[in-house]
């Protein structure tokens, strides 16, 4: 990768939660202490009952902003997408965190002639061999090893013109 500037502007983050409180506050700081003044953080929340949507509101940055759905990812995912006004949109689990330099890495992979998404490896809090093995699997370019938990970059016009998600 290249030390070159990256142009992070106009980034939407969707975020659904359904239950979520333990790890979106590390989800949320995770992508803000990455992200430009004009991210557009979308907290799309299915119904929580745990408190996540207080832990939202207390972190009290204005480029989050919540929106109640009814519960299924997709669901969220899509009614996130459609509030977003971002020309790049982020999917992001909520107990997912961002290390430093990914939200770069995306905009760099996003940039390449011919590409139309792009997504993360997987890494894990815990060490398994069950767990390492599958985190080394999601780096290898097969739709086998490629889930929503990694994460997935595109263009906003993109998501829209294939319809969103498929609400299964």
């Amino acid at each position: 990768m290249t030390d070159a500037p990256v142009d992070r502007s106009g980034i939407s983050v969707i975020v659904p939660t359904l239950n979520e409180s333990r790890l979106i506050d590390q989800t949320l700081r995770s992508v803000l202490a990455q992200a430009p003044d004009d991210l557009e953080l979308l907290v799309v929340d299915g119904g929580s009952t745990d408190g996540t949507a207080a832990q939202v509101a207390q972190i009290g940055d204005g480029r989050i902003r919540l929106i109640e759905s009814p519960p299924g990812r997709a669901r969220q995912m899509n009614v996130g997408a459609e509030a977003a006004t971002g020309h790049r949109l982020l999917f992001l689990h909520g107990d997912t965190r961002l290390l430093p330099g990914s939200l770069d890495g995306l905009v760099r992979a996003l940039d390449e002639p011919g590409v139309v998404a792009a997504r993360l490896r997987l890494g894990f809090d815990r060490s398994h061999p069950l767990l390492r093995l599958y985190s080394w699997c999601t780096a290898l370019p097969l739709p086998l090893f490629h889930y929503g938990d990694q994460g997935l970059f595109c263009r906003s016009g993109t998501f829209r013109r294939l319809g969103g998600f498929p609400e299964v």
